[in-house]
């Protein structure tokens, strides 16, 4: 029996979503061979970690970092803090051998990815990061659609991917006022937001060879590096084109996004997206192939697909919070099994050199054709 005692490391509303998986696993047995507990919890707000630990049962709130990573009696650590502290505390955790869940975006900055990834092979921990998108069951089904019927579809010729967001600040559903400050979060849409989306395009369609990219600050939000729209062209290694347009907006609750994808002979629509959807996840996925009938893809039969390929057990609460307790599992059963876990630092890293590019070349105005007055 593989025993995990598993410490957090933040109590904002990300490891609400985390706690609130791990707890239906852990409650539902469903990691054969593995005694999970969800022991200890940390957060600079003490009054955060003893709702944390309240709502979600764990056995005790930690009065310093410290008292949490030095702990022996724990091996997990999950870090789920403001983007500035995530290597800090990722270095402190693997020096004291523990496996690890880091938030995404990583770091601010490769270098410090990279001192992340050397930290993981010289102590020989996991470490896997939260690009959460891969667990969902309709992007799985997405892939492995794009696989089966490659012969059929004829080459992929473009996609075009929107992802918006209500501004992830105080008051709104993504309740974290530190995101409007670039001490803490960095930069803005794109980097905090789509890094999921930029992860997600290289799990779906490969390795990007050349991007071009534009960001924008519109809002009084906006500003000190914290853009609010980001539009991003980009040519694939393997053939094809794409372009990804982020947003963060001020329309109460909104967290959708829309991908349309064209082939030769078929396109791809899926709308209404919301990560972290309960009985709905999705408002549309159609499939249109020449001489046939465009397909409705319905939710019960992306899920059931997605159950059978991953070998999923029965689910306590099955609605609940999917993408991130398929998220958690994989984890677990990595941790479990002495397996890489998957997406790795390394994963990260990838987006996170995306993002750099697209930065960079807005700084200079690469790429950008100016039309005169």
């Amino acid at each position: 029996m593989k025993k995990l005692q598993i410490g957090f490391i933040g109590a904002g509303l990300i490891a609400h979503g985390h706690a609130l998986a791990l707890r239906a696993l852990i409650e539902g047995n469903t990691v054969s061979d593995t005694q999970a507990v969800l022991a200890k919890v940390y957060d600079t707000d003490r009054s955060k970690a003893q709702i944390l630990a309240e709502q979600h049962g764990f056995a005790a709130v930690a009065d310093r970092p410290a008292d949490l990573i030095d702990d022996p009696a724990l091996n997990v650590v999950y870090i789920c803090t403001p983007t500035a502290s995530h290597k800090k505390y990722f270095l402190q955790a693997a020096a004291a051998g523990k496996h690890i869940f880091v938030e995404k975006p990583l770091a601010f900055t490769t270098a410090e990815i990279r001192e992340m990834i050397a930290a993981r092979r010289k102590t020989g921990v996991q470490a896997q990061v939260g690009l959460v998108l891969r667990f969902e069951p309709v992007f799985y089904y997405l892939k492995m659609l794009l696989a089966r019927e490659r012969g059929n579809f004829g080459p992929l010729l473009s996609f075009y991917f929107r992802s918006d967001q209500e501004w992830p600040l105080a008051g709104s559903f993504h309740d974290s006022s530190w995101r409007g400050n670039p001490g803490e979060a960095f930069a803005g849409c794109l980097f905090e937001h789509s890094i999921h989306d930029l992860d997600l395009i290289r799990h779906l369609f490969g390795e990007v060879s050349v991007l071009a990219g534009y960001t924008g600050y519109r809002s009084p939000q906006a500003g000190q590096g914290i853009e609010d729209t980001a539009t991003v062209s980009f040519a694939l290694a393997g053939g094809g084109t794409g372009n990804l347009t982020s947003l963060y907006h001020r329309i109460k609750g909104r967290d959708l996004r829309r991908l349309e994808i064209f082939f030769e002979r078929a396109a791809i629509t899926l709308d209404g997206f919301k990560v972290g959807g309960f009985d709905c996840r999705y408002r549309e996925l159609t499939v249109e192939v020449t001489g046939q009938k465009a397909r409705q893809i319905s939710q019960a039969e992306v899920d059931e697909t997605y159950y059978q390929s991953i070998g999923s057990p029965p689910l306590l609460y099955p609605t609940l919070v999917s993408a991130y307790r398929y998220q958690a599992l994989s984890f677990l059963r990595s941790l479990r099994d002495g397996r890489a876990t998957k997406p790795g630092l390394e994963e990260g890293l990838k987006a996170h050199r995306l993002i750099d590019a697209v930065y960079a070349g807005a700084r200079r105005e690469e790429a950008l054709l100016k039309i005169q007055a």
